[in-house]
């Protein structure tokens, strides 16, 4: 990938989370408590990352998907594998 296309991937990015962050939960599960508080504390990790640390950003939103494994029906799970996805497959991201 060209240098100059990685800002314009990190804004997809970044809007990708912010349509994901405003949307609200429609799906309820066993494990609705744990599955809330697993995004909570990834949440937290993610926002330590700076826009352009893919390593980061792909760790931890690598581990935030896992978080749908409590709750494997919510609908939420295929955009943030996506943005794993666009993370993970940034240079740099898997050092």
């Amino acid at each position: 990938m060209k240098p100059a296309l990685i800002p314009t991937v990190a804004a997809a990015a970044l809007t990708l989370g912010q349509i994901v962050s405003a949307q609200t939960p429609t799906s309820s599960c066993a494990d609705q408590p744990v599955f809330d508080q697993c995004k909570a504390n990834q949440d937290t990790y993610l926002k330590t990352c700076s826009q352009q640390d893919y390593a980061c950003l792909c760790r931890w939103q690598t581990v935030k998907v896992s978080c749908w494994n409590s709750c494997p029906n919510d609908p939420e799970r295929s955009t943030q594998e996506s943005l794993a996805i666009v993370y993970c497959s940034q240079p740099g991201a898997n050092v």
